[in-house]
């Protein structure tokens, strides 16, 4: 009876396994698209899928074509059946040869999201821990004994004693982001208001303001200047191991959140997270008094949205929500988007994630 029992329960994980592998097209969709300017990656795949997130198993590289991965406006698509199989393959690319050559780059392809929803938080934000922003260089004064600096404006340094750049990041210190569970202290958010050159070099050094989204005040840290900024065009992908966290934060003051609003997550890549990452967002559980037996009862949040993470930190992570069918809130929880029984053969084949 055992025996038969689990046999029983292996074939039920292994089609619930296989259901979550298939393909689920729309009843509507087309058979061939031309991309237009404007197109998001996300937003081709909910034209063919009920599912935008299971996008890499529809795409089908052609290896005649360089970055296969990356779609351009006017590259025509085709649907066919592989085996069986539906996948969607670039028919024919149109290359204009005036006024000039067309050279392919990711900054040409078409974003996987929308850009101008994350861009602010790609070059205006970040996060680092206290212990950065305590060890950071700051300013200590500003150009004529003004409360604030704009641009144009000389600030006084210190802790630049060598310096190894010509160029800084000014950040300001903002929220604290701690873990729900644990309550351990995860970084801190940090607004970038301006940037600087340095001029003079010495206890303090002399920069100049080259640019400023805000004043700059006394006790502002510098930071070398962050890499440049990669766009919003990246590998959608399914992490392959269990993930349970929590938004932590939403960006922007926005008590409830919808589509194209951004959050912060309580994981990042010393947990396993990556950029690409399609989280789902689940209410959190709710646990209620039964007044016939007695006892109480845990209800299970439903299922109200999908995130995908576009940039990761040691502790934190930024997603942009890409669907919510109702409100999401700080708290709600972010979890994989099949459960952990989906994931036993990945898991199987690489071992569970180890931090």
């Amino acid at each position: 009876m055992v025996k038969r029992i689990l046999v029983v329960l292996f074939t039920l994980s292994w089609c619930m396994w296989l259901s979550a592998q298939t393909l689920h097209l729309k009843a509507n969709h087309p058979t061939q698209y031309v991309v237009k300017k404007g197109d998001t990656l996300w937003g081709i795949s909910a034209k063919f899928l009920q599912h935008p997130w299971q996008w890499p198993k529809l795409w089908r590289s052609n290896p005649q074509i360089k970055n296969p991965h990356l779609i351009y406006p006017g590259d025509e698509l085709q649907l066919s059946l592989v085996n069986g199989k539906p996948v969607l393959s670039i028919e024919k690319r149109t290359v204009k040869l005036s006024p000039k050559v067309r050279t392919s780059s990711s900054h040409e392809a078409i974003p996987t999201v929308p850009y101008s929803a994350i861009k602010p938080f790609l070059v205006e934000h970040g996060v680092f821990s206290k212990t950065e922003f305590n060890e950071a260089p700051y300013v200590v004064a500003l150009q004529e004994q003004q409360l604030a600096a704009a641009e144009g404006n000389k600030i006084y340094v210190r802790r630049l004693l060598a310096p190894l750049h010509q160029e800084y990041a000014i950040y300001r210190m903002g929220e604290k982001y701690v873990d729900p569970i644990t309550k351990e202290n995860l970084g801190y958010a940090a607004i970038r208001v301006g940037d600087a050159k340095l001029i003079e070099s010495g206890d303090p050094a002399v920069l100049k303001l080259v640019s400023s989204g805000r004043e700059i005040v006394v006790g502002d840290r510098l930071f070398p200047m962050p890499a440049k900024d990669q766009g919003a065009s990246f590998t959608i992908r399914q992490p392959s191991f269990e993930i349970n966290g929590q938004i932590i934060a939403v960006m922007n003051g926005i008590t409830q959140i919808g589509q194209y609003n951004v959050v912060v997550i309580n994981r990042g890549s010393n947990g396993g997270i990556k950029k690409g990452d399609v989280l789902a967002v689940q209410q959190q559980n709710r646990v209620v008094k039964d007044t016939i037996d007695g006892g109480k009862v845990k209800i299970k949040g439903d299922r109200v949205g999908e995130l995908l993470i576009f940039r990761v930190f040691p502790r934190v992570s930024y997603g942009l929500v890409m669907r919510a069918t109702k409100p999401i809130h700080t708290l709600d929880i972010v979890t994989n988007m099949v459960d952990k029984h989906h994931l036993m053969q990945a898991q199987s084949s690489r071992g569970p994630y180890k931090k």
